[in-house]
């Protein structure tokens, strides 16, 4: 009996000391709001940490509309061009923007280096991009790849990699 009433006190103080584990964490602890995988570059994974190490740039552009067909009011991210460079690549012929669907656009030097070729992560103060559907996206935070002085089905939505091409 005293054996047993042991046991239970052991198990309760466990489950206790674990669940006080599991509180709140400080910003900026655990898994980062978003990544993206990097292939051919230095850096294999840019982060939101990465993200916020760049500066900022807030856009009103006209005209546009998301992939759902809402106006964008304004946007903000950072310029594409500052990602591939943050992630070391610094020689390339073009670069491939793959999608968490699957989706894929390339990318030439020209188009990275216009200045409203963005990395987005906040539009028109959302950044909850992910599809109801799609398996994995729900109510995800999500980056879009925007140039705005292209066509809109040269933007990626949802971007899940980026492959740098020699």
């Amino acid at each position: 009996m005293i054996k047993r009433k042991s046991a239970i006190i052991c198990i309760v103080l466990v489950l206790v000391v674990s669940l006080c584990g599991c509180g709140a964490t400080e910003e900026g602890g655990g898994m980062p709001r978003f990544y993206i995988g990097v292939e051919g570059a230095e850096l294999s994974v840019f982060t939101a940490s990465d993200y916020d190490d760049l500066e900022k740039v807030v856009m009103e552009p006209e005209g546009a509309k998301t992939y759902r067909g809402d106006d964008i009011k304004k946007v903000e991210g950072v310029y594409l061009s500052d990602v591939l460079e943050f992630a070391g690549a610094e020689e390339y012929s073009s670069v491939t923007l793959i999608s968490h669907t699957g989706e894929t656009v390339e990318y030439t030097p020209e188009m990275i280096d216009d200045p409203v070729t963005l990395l987005i992560f906040e539009i028109n103060g959302d950044t909850l991009w992910g599809d109801k559907g799609l398996a994995g996206a729900e109510g995800v935070e999500m980056v879009q790849v925007l140039a705005f002085n292209y066509p809109s089905d040269k933007w990626l939505w949802q971007l899940d990699e980026i492959k740098i091409n020699p």
